[in-house]
């Protein structure tokens, strides 16, 4: 049996191998609202789903992507980031409602709470935690008080959060006598206690957002059918967002 020559296989070896590298399928980069920071690993894994995943304020996360910076698919806490980059062009497809997320009044566990957002007024109320008006949950949150009459009275007491992540964690360590969160928050979190749901009528609902993005790479499309599916809003009801109603 003849071998090709030495100057010939090299070649091919390395053709070969960049052939390798070329076929192998690239993990999408998921740039998500930091509500979903606890759930969409779980998501990832029970969907057996590759992605690197990075998480902030919907609208920091927006920022950033207009600058140009590395992301495939945006879910962000509501509809209104999403259309935003689709309006300047910066998307690809239609976008997906994958669940809906709610504004709860909570508090540390075993501290007074409230019943009603008038409440918050009294002295004993002094610091409270609201997210930073790009993040979803603060301009929920600041629409809420507004429409209530409440937000002159209240914002001198406000602790500012870059997102709910941060809402969530200063009402966990105590350095918020209340505070405005998510209620996927209070259910993953046991420092925290729910006081109340903020009257649904007070803001714009809250439609957790997907969309893939202009110069995404190929393999991003799947991944809008994954945060679509049956399983994935198991694992989203798990963590209490609401999937129910949604179209598949």
């Amino acid at each position: 049996m003849r071998l090709a020559p030495s100057g010939v296989v090299a070649p091919l070896m390395l053709l070969c191998a960049l052939g390798c590298i070329e076929t192998r399928p690239r993990e999408v980069h998921v740039c998500a609202a930091s509500s979903l920071a606890q759930a969409m690993p779980e998501l990832l894994t029970r969907t057996h789903t590759g992605a690197t995943t990075a998480f902030g304020a919907s609208g920091a996360l927006a920022r950033q992507i207009r600058l140009g910076a590395p992301c495939d698919v945006f879910i962000s806490a509501d509809a209104r980031w999403a259309a935003s980059l689709a309006e300047d062009g910066l998307t690809r497809g239609a976008s997906v409602h994958i669940a809906t997320n709610v504004v709860v009044v909570a508090t540390p566990r075993d501290a007074p709470r409230p019943a009603a957002l008038s409440d918050l007024q009294a002295p004993r109320y002094a610091h409270i935690a609201v997210a930073a008006p790009e993040a979803p949950l603060g301009e929920a949150t600041r629409a809420a008080l507004d429409n209530a009459h409440l937000l002159s009275v209240l914002k001198p007491h406000f602790v500012l959060a870059s997102d709910a992540n941060t809402t969530r964690m200063w009402l966990a360590r105590g350095e918020a006598n209340a505070g405005f969160v998510y209620a996927t928050d209070v259910a993953q979190e046991p420092a925290i206690e729910r006081a109340f749901d903020v009257p649904p009528d007070l803001y714009e609902a809250l439609h957790v957002t997907a969309v893939v993005l202009r110069n995404a790479r190929p393999e991003a499309e799947a991944m809008l059918g994954v945060l679509a599916s049956q399983e994935a809003r198991s694992v989203l009801r798990a963590h209490a967002f609401q999937v129910d109603g949604l179209v598949e």
